[in-house]
């Protein structure tokens, strides 16, 4: 029972993943790069993920103030959310069209 539960799980995953990436692909990369760094700039603080960003953080600088340490987070979470927007459009024939967005 339980092994099929992860089944439907990872098939549920898959799907709502696959149908978020031809969403985005709707938008065009610019859209959906500043969409999802939007999005996850704001939602990423509910998450498990953040309280590991701020720990990790507080590792590396243990002086910086909890307002220091929001900020980063968030600017942490834009950039993911960047990344993940742009994620639908690389493949290798956009690539070779749009060489002036890799830095």
């Amino acid at each position: 029972m339980k092994k099929s539960m992860s089944r439907i799980a990872k098939l549920l995953q898959f799907w709502l993943f696959m149908a978020l990436n031809n969403l985005l692909k709707l938008f065009g990369i610019e859209k959906s790069s500043i969409l999802m760094g939007k999005l996850l700039r704001n939602l990423g603080r509910y998450t498990s993920a953040n309280r590991v960003i701020e720990r990790n953080l507080s590792h590396i600088y243990p002086s910086m103030k909890a307002e220091e340490m929001k900020s980063l987070s968030e600017d942490i979470w834009e950039n993911f959310g960047k990344y993940v927007g742009e994620f639908p459009f690389l493949d290798e024939e956009f690539l070779k069209k749009n060489t002036q967005r890799i830095e």
